[in-house]
């Protein structure tokens, strides 16, 4: 049976591909192998679990702030703030809401005078603020 996958990396990545043909028979038969993809497939698992109950649990605005202080970069070029340089269909996707929803929310912080857009960024100007909003969601 054929099976099809898709991989995002955000960093340079190598990828090992074995043909399964070759080494099914060895591998379905090696319980160190077998244990270590059941493994895998159990954190899988239990972070979707997580972040399902967080998307269930928590509004976007907390999600996001949370999202934006994980994921954004400190800058020193800009006085240490916090830099968000995130692709928002992206992000959209990875919170669990539409990118329309994900924009409103954006656009309150911006008028709360939470973030600026800047440079096709998002500068985080109230740190204090974001981080109550963000109450750890996602640590």
């Amino acid at each position: 049976q054929k099976t099809a996958s898709n991989v995002q990396v955000m960093a340079d990545s190598y990828c090992v591909g074995l043909p399964l043909g070759k080494v099914r028979n060895q591998l379905f038969h090696d319980a160190k192998f077998l244990r270590c993809i059941c493994g895998s497939l159990a954190h899988k698992l239990n972070r979707l679990s997580k972040n399902s109950t967080i998307n269930l649990l928590y509004p976007l605005e907390n999600r996001l702030a949370s999202y934006m202080l994980a994921a954004g970069e400190r800058a020193v070029q800009h006085g240490n703030r916090i830099v968000f340089s995130g692709n928002l269909t992206e992000t959209a996707e990875l919170l669990g809401t539409s990118y329309r929803h994900l924009l409103r929310t954006v656009n309150i912080f911006c008028d709360k005078e939470i973030i600026k857009k800047n440079n096709g960024c998002f500068e985080v100007v109230n740190v204090d603020v974001l981080r109550e909003l963000a109450a750890d969601v996602y640590k």
